[in-house]
């Protein structure tokens, strides 16, 4: 029997940044890669002290400077690449495995509906949540555990697939944003394997920011 943590990394840390900011603990998402967050704790406390135990994948986008794009990009990507050398090095320290995958993609500004300007290129991740589809789909079979932290929709169809095999699927979702459809994922061969639910509560993210080094 396995016991797996799935993090869709880039979905999970913008709740937690959220959750901080509406606790008054960040004023701007660039403040969380200067914390010391527990990853650990946070699925001890919610999962308890058997979690310790279980393997923890956080996958995240492979990231490369990107130089031909103007300035903002140029200085966007470098941001992204230091945040994600000083994640690493977090989760390494937590027993946590980074998964590089997928990549970051260029694409148009949004249009102001006010003023119809558009703003600067934007970067946006792809791959991650096909690469995470498959792990979870090719590691398990009937009888082992899988706790998935994302709210990402597209997640459904390799999580229907989990349960048809008898895998036990429980979904981690934050008070802020509850993404109903995983709530409601059944197996279809029948009503009885469905997915459980999780809402991590913003005082417990709280409680895992760290005042030392691990």
């Amino acid at each position: 029997m396995k016991n797996y943590i799935y993090i869709d990394g880039e979905n999970f840390r913008h709740r937690i940044i959220e959750a901080l900011k509406i606790e008054k603990k960040i004023s701007h998402s660039q403040e969380f890669s200067d914390l010391l967050f527990n990853f650990r704790q946070l699925f001890a406390n919610i999962l308890g002290k058997d979690s310790e135990s279980f393997i923890i994948r956080y996958y995240g986008t492979r990231t490369k400077l990107i130089k031909n794009q103007g300035s903002y990009l140029a200085a966007r990507t470098q941001l992204i690449i230091n945040s994600n050398r000083k994640l690493k090095r977090l989760l390494q320290r937590q027993n946590i495995e980074f998964v590089e995958c997928g990549n970051l993609k260029i694409r148009d500004g949004d249009k102001c509906n006010n003023c119809k300007m558009t703003t600067q290129k934007q970067l946006q991740e792809k791959g991650v949540d096909v690469r995470l589809a498959v792990d979870m789909i090719v590691n398990h079979k009937k009888g082992d555990y899988v706790f998935l932290a994302s709210s990402d929709s597209d997640l459904i169809s390799a999580i229907e697939q989990l349960l048809n095999r008898g895998v036990n699927v429980t979904y981690l979702g934050f008070e802020n944003q509850i993404t109903n459809s995983i709530v409601r994922a059944k197996a279809r061969n029948t009503q009885h394997n469905a997915v459980h639910s999780i809402i991590i509560r913003n005082h417990e993210i709280v409680n895992c920011i760290q005042k030392t080094l691990l």
